[in-house]
């Protein structure tokens, strides 16, 4: 733009000067855009001391019909300016004010008008004044026509590479400097004075829209409107799927749609955008003064609506990318804790937690496969609307009664099966090593959009926890030692009672040291320590010299049976677990270590045994009986007590973790739907998380490594 004025400065002053003319430029409302350049004494004269009449003649030129050729316009009686209209930026009517000049034989007349008016002899002024006469085709005339047609090619050329340049900046803005979107349609109203304002319409529903973005003035009230496909000017290109222009609106019938939201355009266009995944949005606008935008402003329309197509398509592409960074990643910290657990019970739960956040349905529940009988146990989530163990016997017939002649890969596919009562789930099986371990069962949510990743990550989640479960059962029997259950099962013979609490206690010990995060080695002989506690320290030194057993055992007891605290703080960790175990099952109450030591793990011990009250089932596959097994199942509230979160959090986080959604939170907790998403928001900002899948294995995290 500023080349341009500089280009048009340089002819209006060579024109001056050839011609003895001062020359101004206005638009065709009256307003200077070139100021005054030239000696022409007269014009000069009123210019500075008659400026007010200049200017009402400027503001007075715009009700004269403008054509493209140059005409003569009285400003004085006997005194003429040569106005030479002609087409400048964005289409508009620019005019060429060139003068003074005065009519052959009335040079005596118009000194006197102008001496009546002021005493001034203007004779010599008008001596050097141009002449012309009322012939057509004056010569002067035709030179001031001359600048008009020059300046119009030029702005026409101009125009032309404008719109190269605006599109090369917008995909610059887009592809290399990421501006938002909103940006550019500010930047775009800024600088095209064509356009008064820009609007973005979304998908709302399936039937509907809803203008969600407004710029510019006198569009504020458009926010929020909604509209169906084909309804008035703005919902037409929703079905002809092409760019529209309007001229005239206010006198279209169809703008009664955006008139009720008191937009009143006299031009409007809309251009459909196509979205990832087939989703569309709509840009429009439009002007409030101009019922008809010129061709380059059009052309600038379509262009910004690329742009923006193109701008939205890599938004999208972005988001998605992320959404798959978000999904790997989750997979991962959950496939790392998996890795890391050496518990058979709690890669089961992390199963059953993480799939039924996922997916958001009525339950979610694993089927576990017992190696030597033919029972399976049923570890679930949620709030079936029917009988589980039903539902289980359906799955293990399904797969482990029915073996079938199929590959590998088709036995390992999620596949949707039906629940007794009608519930749709998806059923994916935990396999390795040419068995299935498992099946991890999950209730879909019909409404849960983008149902196929769901489907994909948790046939990834149950294949990585598959080989998680062989793993541990791997640990498990290369860590049973036959020595160790040899002599236990001994006891059996001599006292039943003692076989039965040293169980339970042993039990208990290794539940909690497993939820304190210790070392296997360690877990187990904890759990050892419990078995063999029956037998006098120097029988297990001889049977057992190589082992810490006996350490444990007399550590142990010391603690059950002194007084002081400070025992407790040189006592190894294996000797105060065991203890904590052996007085629960002797008392059903650890109140007396308590009144001796209170330190961080007997808190954290009163914690799992208030926290272990979720229920497993064990159903027979057999169609005569069921068996149900009560057992515990660890949770992780003493692990959420410990993070940076307020009262209300913790209670929010523990909830998502069993797996229940926003509404059914705010049912629980009395709260409202947006005060639970607004508490679930700073939650994943407190553990710096994406989604409640990364928030779960965190905690789990936490917890495994809190000891």
């Amino acid at each position: 733009m500023i080349q341009r004025i500089e280009l048009l400065q340089e002819l209006q002053k060579s024109y001056a000067e050839k011609y003895n003319l001062s020359i101004i430029m206005t638009d065709d409302n009256g307003k200077i855009i070139l100021d005054r350049v030239g000696n022409n004494p007269l014009f000069n004269w009123f210019y500075d001391n008659k400026r007010e009449v200049l200017q009402e003649e400027f503001n007075r030129a715009k009700e004269k019909k403008v054509n493209t050729a140059p005409y003569l316009y009285d400003i004085w009686p006997g005194a003429y300016m040569i106005v030479a209209p002609f087409h400048g930026e964005n289409g508009h009517i620019y005019l060429i004010w060139a003068g003074i000049v005065i009519v052959e034989g009335t040079e005596q007349l118009v000194n006197e008008q102008l001496q009546e008016s002021v005493n001034i002899n203007f004779i010599e002024m008008i001596n050097n004044t141009p002449v012309i006469t009322h012939e057509p085709n004056q010569p002067l005339m035709k030179r001031i026509k001359r600048l008009a047609h020059l300046a119009t090619i030029y702005f026409k050329d101009h125009d032309k590479s404008d719109i190269y340049e605006i599109q090369k900046g917008l995909f610059r803005k887009v592809l290399e400097e990421r501006s938002q979107l909103n940006t550019i349609l500010e930047e775009s109203l800024q600088n095209n004075l064509e356009f008064d304002f820009f609007g973005i319409a979304k998908k709302h529903s399936d039937d509907h829209y809803k203008v969600t973005e407004v710029f510019g003035h006198g569009v504020k009230s458009m926010r929020g409107m909604t509209f169906s496909h084909g309804e008035g000017l703005i919902g037409r290109p929703l079905i002809t799927d092409k760019y529209e222009y309007w001229e005239n609106v206010e006198k279209d019938p169809r703008s009664v749609s955006l008139s009720r939201y008191g937009l009143k355009p006299k031009s409007f266009f809309c251009y459909p955008l196509k979205r990832y995944q087939d989703s569309s949005t709509l840009l429009f606008g439009g002007s409030h003064s101009n019922s008809k935008m010129s061709t380059r402003c059009r052309e600038l329309g379509k262009i910004l609506g690329s742009i923006l197509e193109t701008g939205f398509l890599i938004e999208d592409l972005q988001k998605e990318n992320q959404q798959q960074i978000n999904r790997l990643t989750s997979m991962v910290e959950i496939s790392k804790l998996m890795v890391s657990t050496h518990d058979f019970k709690r890669i089961v739960y992390i199963l059953v937690d993480i799939s039924l956040n996922l997916m958001e349905g009525p339950f979610t529940c694993v089927v576990l496969k017992e190696q030597h009988n033919d029972s399976v146990n049923l570890v679930s989530r949620g709030n079936p609307n029917g009988n589980l163990r039903e539902y289980a016997k359906n799955v293990a017939e399904r797969h482990f009664l029915n073996p079938v002649n199929t590959q590998q890969f088709e036995i390992i596919t999620p596949k949707f099966e039906e629940t007794p009562w009608g519930e749709r789930t998806l059923e994916c099986p935990l396999w390795n090593r040419g068995r299935i371990v498992g099946v991890l069962c999950v209730a879909i949510n019909e409404q849960q959009a983008k149902l196929q990743e769901h489907v994909n990550f948790l046939q990834t989640l149950s294949v990585i926890g598959g080989v998680s479960l062989q793993i541990v059962e791997q640990e498990e029997e290369e860590l049973d030692d036959k020595l160790v259950y040899s002599l236990f099962r001994a006891i059996k013979q001599f006292d039943q009672d003692v076989y039965s609490i040293l169980e339970e206690a042993a039990k208990i010990a290794k539940e909690f040291a497993e939820m304190q995060g210790l070392p296997v080695p360690v877990i187990n002989e904890i759990t050892h320590s419990c078995l063999l506690s029956y037998y006098s320290s120097a029988f297990i030194q001889e049977t057992l010299p190589e082992t810490r057993l006996r350490t444990v055992i007399d550590e142990g007891n010391t603690l059950l049976n002194v007084n002081k605290g400070d025992s407790w703080e040189s006592a190894s960790i294996s000797a105060q677990v065991f203890a904590l175990a052996m007085a629960y099952v002797k008392d059903q109450s650890i109140n007396k270590l308590e009144k001796v030591y209170d330190g961080r793990l007997i808190k954290d011990f009163k914690s799992f045994l208030y926290e272990t009250q979720v229920l497993e089932e064990k159903v027979s596959i057999a169609e005569t009986s069921v068996s149900i097994q009560e057992q515990v199942l660890d949770t992780v509230t003493s692990t959420i007590q410990e993070l940076k979160l307020s009262p209300r959090e913790q209670e929010v986080l523990d909830l998502v973790i069993q797996g229940y959604n926003n509404k059914e939170i705010a049912q629980q907790l009395y709260i409202s739907g947006h005060t639970v998403k607004n508490h679930v928001t700073k939650i994943f900002q407190k553990l710096e998380v994406p989604d409640r899948a990364h928030a779960i294995s965190k905690v789990y995290r936490l917890k495994h490594q809190s000891g």
